[in-house]
């Protein structure tokens, strides 16, 4: 026999060693050293609900899990098992030998979207969750087509003016490309012109000094602000 046949069984059987050693070893570990999962946790906010409602969910997503080993499981496949609509930032942990830590962020509205009947909450990354019959925590609402994909803008405008931020109640988003807002609990309108930043903090702040300069017997009569065209229009009855 050539050198060249040996060289090719002995790299032969270094494959089968390595193979079968990538294969066998973890197998060893699983059944002599307890790698195999025994425990999946659940936290949220740095806080342990295994127990709660929605981590007994997610649990029961993953139960096909348990006994798995834990050195070759996949975290990807993991994270993929999972259907939280109200959770973010999710990450799969390993905890050796026998642990599971799944952990993740629960998702702060900053607007409820108005569709059909329907209220669902909005992310801050235009992302909806959860519907429900009723705005029970009194967000802010928000209608209009993709009004959830651009709430972030009109929230951080907003925001920057504490007097909209105190006394907005909605907003709707009118043909894709501006905003209308309503201040006060009878909704007076402010309608606001193509999106523009700096435009639109500027006219902000006239809308609120038109407001202190009426007087208080006056604003019911408001009904609407119209700042569409550069001047402001006010609208009465």
């Amino acid at each position: 026999m050539s050198q060249a046949f040996y060289n090719h069984i002995k790299a032969f059987c270094i494959a089968c060693f390595v193979v079968g050693g990538y294969v066998l070893v973890p197998k060893i570990l699983q059944v002599v050293c307890g790698f195999s999962i025994r425990n999946i946790y659940v936290v949220v906010d740095d806080r342990d609900v295994t127990r709660k409602k929605l981590g007994k969910n997610i649990l029961n997503q993953l139960y096909t899990i348990y006994h798995s080993n834990t050195l070759s499981i996949n975290t990807n496949k993991v994270y993929k098992m999972i259907n939280a609509p109200k959770l973010k930032q999710i990450n799969i942990f390993k905890k050796y030998p026998d642990t599971i830590i799944v952990k993740a962020a629960k998702k702060i509205p900053i607007a409820v979207f108005q569709m059909k009947g329907e209220y669902f909450y909005v992310d801050d990354n235009g992302d909806t969750y959860y519907s429900t019959k009723t705005n029970k925590y009194k967000s802010i609402v928000i209608t209009g087509q993709d009004a959830n994909l651009y709430v972030k803008q009109i929230m951080n405008l907003v925001k920057h003016n504490q007097f909209m931020s105190q006394n907005i109640i909605a907003a709707s988003f009118i043909d894709k490309r501006r905003w209308d807002i309503y201040i006060f609990e009878r909704g007076i309108k402010i309608m606001l012109p193509e999106i523009d930043s700096c435009n639109i903090l500027k006219i902000l702040e006239s809308v609120e000094k038109l407001f202190y300069a009426i007087d208080k017997d006056k604003l019911t009569a408001v009904s609407y602000v119209d700042c569409r065209c550069g001047d402001i229009v006010v609208g009465l009855g």
